[in-house]
């Protein structure tokens, strides 16, 4: 099976982080209370999803803001993907 690697938000950690595993996925780093990376099935496209998406939210707080920021900063990232997600190239 092949996956992808992408940031996503949430507003329900716990219930994120159920649904990535039970979609047969991992959560490789969570950078805040609201943003994490995880590993996906490519199969799984963005609307599969119910307590989490790759679209950032207008509400995010500064301080998650800033974290996901220093963390992109880290590693190069690929365009945005036709399944909605973005990409992480040679992260894991």
């Amino acid at each position: 099976m092949s996956y992808n690697t992408c940031i996503l938000y949430t507003d329900n950690f716990p219930a994120a982080r159920l649904e990535i595993i039970l979609l047969d996925g991992k959560i490789e780093e969570k950078i805040s209370n609201r943003v994490f990376i995880a590993t996906l099935p490519k199969s799984i496209r963005k609307q599969d999803l119910s307590y989490s998406a790759p679209d950032k939210p207008t509400d995010l707080e500064d301080f998650s803001i800033q974290s996901i920021q220093r963390w992109k900063r880290s590693f190069k990232f690929d365009s945005l993907e036709d399944d909605g997600f973005y990409r992480v190239a040679s992260l894991y």
